[in-house]
């Protein structure tokens, strides 16, 4: 029986990446949203690791000439869907952010109205000075 040791490298790697992003969403530091997302990411690269047919039936598929390129090619694709994903987030949040700063700047100036018009009493001389 022949050990490939890139094979045991990639289990021993997609094992150490589920535990840590197991770890991060037990420490709050990873969200659900996303630790889902991770963990099939672990486990495709787990199954590739694992099975190497499956790599060159999908490289066969593909028709790339090497598994090596299959492998560069869905890491670029996925970096670009994670790309798009952040982007399309951030973009919300951007929105959000100016909404609530529109509504503080709103309830900021409403409060400025509701107070009385402390200028007009001072020069009126009937500001009373507090002991």
């Amino acid at each position: 029986m022949e050990i490939y040791w890139a094979r045991i490298l990639g289990v021993f790697l997609a094992i150490c990446f589920l535990f840590l992003v197991f770890t991060l969403v037990r420490l709050k530091k990873l969200s659900e949203e996303y630790s889902v997302f991770w963990s099939i990411l672990g486990v495709i690269i787990l199954v590739l690791s694992l099975w190497k047919e499956v790599l060159i039936r999908i490289t066969a598929l593909l028709d790339f000439s090497l598994p090596i390129f299959t492998v560069f090619f869905l890491g670029l694709f996925l970096l670009l869907c994670l790309s798009l994903y952040f982007s399309v987030k951030l973009s919300q949040m951007q929105r959000k952010l100016n909404k609530l700063a529109q509504e503080l700047a709103l309830r900021n100036i409403r409060e400025i109205d509701r107070q009385p018009d402390r200028q007009s009493d001072v020069n009126s001389g009937t500001h009373v000075e507090e002991k």
